[in-house]
């Protein structure tokens, strides 16, 4: 806060729309929240308002009123422009009939997972915040509470699609691109509104064609060939030793990025001795699978597999 007040000249009228912040309370983010927040208001003239990307339960409620206080982690948001915190409010009925006719619309999973509403894609969102938030493998389109899940879903995003409608948005600002969180940001770059998704690590910048942080990996190669081949071979070397390092245990970036830990994955582990079962001359295969319910379709659901469920299922009948 001491920083923002020396850094940002918060005093002039910016009123020709607004740039949309994610109110997300994780503190290392805050430090890049703060500037594009504050450079994007400058740019477009446009007041800083921040959201909840989803309706808060009632416990919540208790921390918004908190946030009146002196003491509050808004105190943060408003350091760098803030005006103010909204949190959506659904009104269900409204859209219950056309949660009946996306209801019809799906007849498999694969169906939910290309679902648009209003031709967006929402189908990867609502898959994935349905896994997450119900503890699910995969869904069973049948089951009661999917139906009333998919109400929530749709009425939240007509919540944001109607705001939009309403409102002069210049720029959206988002912490993941993956489940409701990412929805306000999802209508935004559908409607040509720059959106940007952004860690304490990295910012993307979101639009139709790459909505979802990492879509732009699938360039990747194409980027990589424009390179002259002195770049080429000293990148390949770089990853090469950063692979070296992963499989003899040593932390490398990805573990230094992630959450400290004294076990080594790899290192002086006896596989044979820890893991595989004496079968004989049998085919040994070692399955590393990911977590079923966390974000599945993060880079994308053009995949072989709808869900990793699916994915494991298949592999359990093959013989």
């Amino acid at each position: 806060i001491t920083f923002n007040k020396k850094v940002f000249d918060l005093n002039d009228n910016q009123e020709e729309g607004l740039i949309l912040v994610e109110y997300f309370q994780f503190f290392p983010s805050l430090i890049p929240f703060s500037f594009f927040s504050y450079l994007l208001s400058k740019k477009y003239k446009s007041k800083i308002v921040a959201f909840h990307p989803r309706p808060n339960p009632v416990y919540k409620k208790i921390v918004l009123f908190l946030n009146n206080l002196p003491i509050s982690f808004f105190k943060i948001f408003k350091s760098f422009g803030t005006k103010k915190l909204i949190t959506p409010l659904l009104d269900k009925n409204k859209y219950k009939n056309k949660t009946l006719e996306v209801i019809s619309s799906i007849k498999s999973k694969k169906d939910l997972l290309n679902l648009k509403i209003e031709n967006i894609l929402v189908g990867d969102l609502f898959y994935d915040e349905y896994l997450a938030s119900k503890s699910k493998s995969t869904i069973n389109l049948k089951n009661k509470d999917f139906e009333e899940f998919l109400l929530e879903a749709v009425s939240l995003f007509y919540y944001w699609y109607d705001f939009y409608l309403k409102n002069s948005v210049n720029s959206v600002i988002i912490s993941h691109s993956v489940y409701f969180v990412g929805l306000c940001g999802r209508i935004a770059a559908f409607k040509d509104i720059p959106v940007y998704q952004i860690s304490a690590k990295h910012a993307y910048y979101l639009n139709k064609q790459n909505f979802i942080k990492n879509s732009n990996f699938i360039s990747q190669k194409n980027e990589f060939d424009k390179l002259n081949p002195e770049i080429k071979k000293k990148l390949k070397e770089i990853s090469k030793n950063q692979l070296d390092k992963r499989f003899c245990g040593f932390k490398d970036i990805k573990l230094s990025n992630d959450q400290d830990t004294e076990s080594k994955i790899y290192g002086k582990v006896n596989l044979k001795k820890k893991i595989l079962k004496n079968s004989g001359n049998k085919t040994k295969i070692l399955i590393a699978a990911p977590c079923f319910q966390d974000a599945q379709h993060a880079f994308g659901s053009n995949n072989l597999f709808v869900d990793s469920y699916e994915w494991i299922n298949f592999l359990g009948k093959k013989k």
